[in-house]
C-alpha cells in the first residue's frame, strides 16, 4: 500500500507569471507504510510523565517496532537488543546499555511497552500502533495490560 504525504515549504514559492500571485509550494512524497505509527490520545498523558530519557527510547521503539500487514500478531514487536541499542545512539541516545535497559523497564511499569518474554516487547496497542486501523480492530484489548500506578 502506497501512502503520500504533502509537505509545504517555507524556502520555495511559486509565482503565477499571469496574475503575479505568490502561490504556496507544497512537495508530496511516497512513503511506505511502515514509517508511520499510530499514537492515540489516550496516551497523552501518560507521555507527558516520561522523563527525557524514556520518552526517547520509546520513540526508537516505534521507529524500530516491526510491521506486518498480514500477520498483525507477527507486527509492533520491539526487541531490546545490541542492534536497538545501537539505533538508540545514532538516534542521539548517548547514555549507557543500562540506562537504556532502566528507560525499557520503566516504559514496561507504565503500561507503554508489553512484555513478551526476555528482551522482547510489543508496543501497547491501547496507546501505539504501526500498521492499519482494520488491523488493530482485530486486537483484543480487552487483555492488553493497563499501566500501573506510580
Amino acid at each position: 500500500m502506497e501512502k503520500y504525504i504533502t509537505e509545504s515549504s517555507g524556502t520555495f514559492s511559486l509565482l503565477d507569471n499571469f496574475t503575479g500571485e505568490i502561490l504556496e509550494y507544497k512537495e508530496v512524497k511516497k512513503v511506505s507504510i511502515d514509517e508511520f505509527i499510530m499514537v492515540f490520545f489516550t496516551s497523552c498523558p501518560e507521555l507527558m510523565k516520561l522523563s527525557g530519557v524514556q520518552l526517547k527510547v520509546l520513540i526508537c521503539c516505534w521507529k524500530s517496532s516491526s510491521y506486518n500487514p498480514m500477520h498483525e500478531e507477527e507486527g509492533n514487536i520491539v526487541y531490546n537488543n545490541p542492534s536497538f541499542k545501537e539505533l538508540c545512539r545514532r538516534e542521539g541516545i548517548n547514555v549507557p546499555n543500562g540506562s537504556i535497559d532502566n528507560a525499557i523497564s520503566d516504559l514496561c511499569k507504565k503500561g507503554m511497552l508489553l512484555k513478551k518474554c526476555r528482551g522482547e516487547y510489543l508496543l501497547n496497542p491501547r496507546y501505539f500502533f504501526k500498521g492499519t486501523l482494520s488491523n488493530r480492530s482485530k486486537i483484543d484489548l480487552k487483555f492488553v495490560v493497563e499501566p500501573t500506578v506510580n
